[in-house]
């Protein structure tokens, strides 16, 4: 079974596997926090009225430093992770004079997805992609409830293009090409809020290879592109990889300064990188920290996997490492990246048409119009977190009276193999198909027929009415009635893919303690920076993740080599 296909329990995370990044258990180096110098169980430190303080999680308690150190390492800017944050970090510090080493805990760089978001690129601009910055800044922080740091959002907005203009030039200098983003509508500009997409999204391919495609391992491979070319690039400027060693303490002077980091190499000793102008901390977000995830974002326990790569990396470990000198998590809530994916042989999913969805109780939940979010979200708030979207054998003809067209940003929907695919993804237990209600609800499990029945003739009903009454979805999407037998079903999935809940960063990217008071010689990028999304991940900016981790590093990594503060003035 697929990783798409199996039932999962709350504690159960999956692990994803990418085309680079990946390192096989055997060949990752152990990288476990030091024994912490408290137990859970046991005090943390004294109390004001000489009482005692209890550790409550895990990271709570501090570890004894590490004192066995085999040998000392002497670096400008030590960067911790090497994926488009750290990348991109160490390649702009390198090329700016620094002399930087990077800590990577797998056995090569990592990168994932297809999308690279940013805001007035050349290549935006040769295609007439004109984005209002200030619109887009004034949207993004209702997406998030104004529980971000706008001014931190601005930095992204503001120089980002310029920055994706020298990854432009440098992907085709590596023989590559950018193109339209292939995880995105493209057609949603003027949508409302919450179904809105900005043309954000950069992706790239082989120069004269044939399109993109928003297949999950062509998206790697796209991405792959610009990790090989930002390792390479920064290797020829002088930055050290050194890879198989986790980086387990920060080290602080006395006045509190973090001047260094402590890592593990694979021949299990200890080493000491000492950073004069500072640690960038690039380790990913909490999806692979079970206790983490459980605390910030249960939410995602309720998803169909938490998808996180390289396998063993994202735990949260630089979180940690900075939270034991004294940082502090952001302040909005964790912005989880669950979108409702289509498994291996589920065609015809719910991504692409918004046809009925019921739970498991037979009842429909939520207005269907094809979002990735919307849907993933409203499965699982439903009892078991269990949903499936339903058609029937009129298919093809409804696709083009709801679409008037026969193509998604993925690819053509309907063609004669369709049927075929189908019936495969039936054979493998990842859609249903019954020649009556009836069995279909039996198939699926709903636990009341009569219910299911009654919400398909009333679905019905409003779609012989062209309106839907009931959950306002747009009237295109009415002409999904499910009459003509045999009838479908696939299961809405819901995918987590990150977790965005950082540590408390500002505007210069510094990670500050719980009164936003800087933390002298830590900086972070990437998703461990926080205060830049909460509540949810925006499908308002596609790509938006993987640019803000190119552009911060850019940023941050020429900052700190120039010893300059870090600026986001209008373009």
């Amino acid at each position: 079974m697929t990783q798409y296909q199996q039932g999962v329990s709350r504690r159960q995370f999956l692990a994803g596997v990418g085309v680079a990044g990946i390192a096989a258990a055997a060949g990752m180096a152990s990288c476990a926090p030091s024994a912490p110098s408290e137990s859970l169980s046991s005090t943390s430190g004294s109390s004001g009225n000489g009482g005692t303080t209890t550790v409550k999680h895990s990271w709570e308690a501090k570890p004894e430093p590490i004192a066995d150190i085999a040998e000392t390492v002497d670096a400008d800017i030590v960067v911790v992770g090497a994926g488009m944050a750290g990348l991109n970090t160490a390649a702009a510090a390198a090329l700016n004079g620094a002399k930087v080493v990077v800590l990577e805990r797998s056995n090569t760089y990592s990168v994932r997805g297809a999308d690279n978001g940013a805001v007035g690129s050349k290549f935006q601009k040769e295609h007439g992609m004109d984005i209002d910055p200030t619109e887009l800044l004034k949207y993004a922080s209702q997406w998030s409830k104004m529980l971000i740091n706008e001014n931190l959002y601005k930095l992204w907005i503001y120089r980002s293009g310029a920055v994706f203009d020298e990854v432009i030039d440098l992907l085709e200098a590596n023989g590559a090409e950018v193109v339209p983003g292939v995880g995105s509508r493209g057609d949603l500009e003027d949508a409302e809020l919450f179904f809105r997409q900005y043309p954000t999204a950069h992706s790239w391919k082989p120069a004269g290879a044939a399109e993109a495609s928003m297949n999950l391992e062509d998206g790697r491979a796209a991405n792959d592109l610009l990790g090989s070319a930002f390792l390479k690039q920064a290797e020829e400027a002088g930055a050290q990889f050194v890879f198989n060693t986790c980086a387990e303490q920060l080290v602080q002077d006395d006045s509190g300064r973090v001047v260094g980091v402590i890592a593990k190499g694979e021949d299990d000793a200890y080493r000491q990188y000492n950073a004069g102008k500072g640690v960038v901390l690039c380790t990913g977000d909490i999806g692979g920290n079970e206790e983490m995830v459980e605390t910030f974002s249960p939410v995602s326990l309720r998803s169909d996997g938490i998808f996180y790569m390289p396998d063993g990396c994202n735990d949260a470990l630089g979180h940690q490492m900075a939270l034991w000198c004294g940082a502090d998590f952001q302040h909005g809530p964790a912005a989880p990246m669950t979108h409702a994916v289509a498994g291996p042989g589920q065609v015809l999913s719910c991504q692409d048409i918004g046809w009925l969805m019921v739970n498991r109780d037979g009842r429909r939940f939520v207005d269907e119009t094809p979002n990735e979010i919307s849907n993933s979200n409203g499965m699982m708030m439903q009892p078991g977190a269990i949903a499936w979207s339903i058609f029937d054998d009129d298919y093809e003809a409804k696709v083009l009276d709801m679409l008037g067209t026969n193509r998604s940003n993925k690819g053509i929907i309907v063609d004669e193999n369709t049927p075929a695919a189908i019936e495969a993804g039936v054979e493998e237990g990842v859609m249903w198909k019954a020649d009556t209600l009836e069995d279909l609800a039996v198939q699926l499990g709903i636990k009341d027929t009569d219910t299911f029945l009654a919400t398909v003739e009333r679905y019905n009903m409003l779609c012989a009415e062209g309106h839907d009454r009931d959950f306002g979805k747009e009237d295109k999407w009415m002409k999904s009635s499910i009459v003509t037998p045999p009838f479908y079903a696939t299961k809405v999935t819901a995918i987590t893919m990150t977790i965005q809940f950082g540590l408390n960063c500002n505007d210069q990217l510094q990670v500050c303690d719980a009164d936003d008071s800087p933390i002298a010689g830590l900086y972070a990028a990437g998703n461990t920076c926080g205060n830049f999304f909460a509540c949810d991940y925006p499908l308002l900016t596609p790509g938006i993740s993987h640019g803000r981790a190119i552009t911060f590093g850019r940023v941050l990594g020429e900052a700190l080599a120039k010893g300059e503060k870090i600026t986001f003035e209008e373009a």
